[in-house]
């Protein structure tokens, strides 16, 4: 393998993503008691958030609440103005997927007194 000289910083192919302990969002933060503390994985290389769960909802489509899901999302294009598009995919362990959801984010600015 060759090894090429950078001054740019080379990011880890992979990065932990645990609750932040000043959040209090029910999913990933820290500071919700009630919530869910969820981790997730940020894969750099494939440029995708993953998360591992198992969960107890019940859902629309035949999901067995005993096995792992997989829940993965990714940004899907460019950004146009303020808006940012994301995809998402729950699949179980053999790689089958179980759901598939789009969303629109729009990035807002601070709270103008």
């Amino acid at each position: 393998m060759k090894s090429t000289a950078s001054t740019e910083e080379t990011k880890p192919a992979t990065i932990t993503l645990a609750p932040n302990p000043e959040n209090r969002c029910f999913g990933c933060g820290g500071a919700n008691d009630a919530g869910m503390k969820l981790m997730f994985v940020q894969d750099n290389e494939r440029r995708r958030i993953v998360g591992r769960f198992v969960l107890s909802v019940e859902y629309l489509k035949p999901v067995s609440v005993q096995d792992e899901i997989i829940v993965e999302g990714w940004e899907e294009g460019e950004q146009k103005g303020r808006n940012l598009f994301h995809v998402g995919e729950i699949r179980n362990s053999a790689g089958d997927v179980l759901a598939r959801g789009k969303a629109r984010f729009v990035i807002i600015g601070e709270k103008r007194v």
